[in-house]
Formats: structure tokens, sequence, C-alpha cells
């Protein structure tokens, strides 16, 4: 089944470059080529392939979330230098003649 993603309105823009960019591999030209061969009958592979578009086109309806950059914690910071130095540490024991 094939269907042309850039002349369709049914869709708006946003979500046209998303599911652009996520799904390129069904994309051939302008169409996005969807195939299935669940089962023997032609109308019930169809019926598939609307559903699996269907599925797509929903993944990519709500942008995505940004991630807001922390910094990490004190504590996090305190427990990764304290490792560090322990490990510091330990080698330089090795080194070490007794």
């Amino acid at each position: 089944m094939s269907w042309n993603i850039t002349e369709t309105e049914v869709i708006n823009t946003a979500i046209k470059k998303r599911f652009i960019e996520k799904y390129k591999r069904f994309i051939v030209g302008d169409n996005v080529v969807i195939t299935s061969q669940k089962s023997r009958s032609q109308s019930q592979n169809i019926d598939d392939c609307i559903k699996k578009l269907q599925e797509l086109i929903e993944t990519v309806r709500v942008a995505p979330k940004f991630r807001k950059a922390t910094k990490p914690t004190r504590g996090s910071v305190k427990k990764r230098l304290d490792g560090k130095d322990k490990k510091g540490k330990l080698k330089k024991m090795r080194g070490e003649k007794f």
C-alpha cells in the first residue's frame, strides 16, 4: 500500500516532518510504502497496512519533550570523587613495596 505523505492534507506539517524524519525506511520518493503478508487475503493485508500506518502516525503525533539539562547534585559529585580517590589510593598501594 502506498500513500503520498507530501500532498496529504489530513495531517499537519509538523507531524509530516516528524514522520519523515523517524520513518525514512518506509518512504520511496514522496510515497510511504507499507506492505503486509500476514494473510492470504488481499483485503485483510490492506486492512493490516492501514492499521500499521495509523500506529506509525500515532507514534509521531505528539512532539517529544525536550530534556532540560540539570547540574549533578552535590552528593553525587562527592560520591564520584570519593570513588575516584579510593581507586587512586588502591592503584598507588600496588606499586609500593612493603
